[in-house]
């Protein structure tokens, strides 16, 4: 079993639909509104959400993949791997979540991406799979000198941590005033 893998028992788990919540249009804003490209399938593989980075990476609307398989941007040597990859997760069989395959665009190009796969689960059964999609491109290389944390960082993620975040006004651990 590989260190990394996944049971259908540790997968996302989702609240059964029992009508609307308030808070349904929030969970689907915030993965919407996912930086990484978001995609889930239904138990036979067909598309049934898209989320907006996912548009932006790929060229395609969820209105271009509707009920479409999702081996559709993958070419075909990749089918017989999803299809087995489902048979295996669905007779109960762990997994790894892990993926690395190339993401045919919508004007054709091809792009190296990786896939995190879950398993959405609703009312105690599997009703498809998730699936988190990262550009898998080679972005730079740093030789020896060049290897830091920072310098890693930014290959990594497109931009420096201190971009993303900002400094406290006051230092942890520091006394606030009362």
């Amino acid at each position: 079993m590989e260190s990394n893998a996944l049971s259908p028992a540790s997968a996302l788990h989702v609240i059964p639909d029992t009508g609307p919540r308030p808070d349904q249009a929030r969970e689907h804003a915030a993965l919407a509104s996912m930086i990484d490209a978001v995609y889930c399938v239904d138990t036979s593989g067909r598309f049934t959400f898209v989320n907006t980075a996912f548009e932006t990476m790929t060229g395609y609307a969820l209105a271009d993949l509707q009920g479409t398989p999702s081996t559709r941007l993958y070419g075909p040597e990749v089918e017989a791997l999803f299809a087995e990859r489902r048979r295996q997760v669905y007779s109960g069989a762990t997994v790894s979540p892990y993926v690395e395959t190339v993401l045919i665009l919508k004007d054709g190009r091809q792009l190296p991406v990786e896939l995190t796969v879950s398993s959405l689960i609703m009312e105690g059964q599997i009703a498809g799979r998730v699936v988190v999609l990262r550009d898998g491109q080679v972005v730079g290389e740093l030789a020896g000198a060049e290897i830091a944390p920072d310098a890693m960082i930014r290959l990594m993620i497109g931009r420096d941590l201190k971009a993303l975040y900002i400094e406290p006004a006051v230092a942890p651990g520091a006394s606030t005033p009362r």
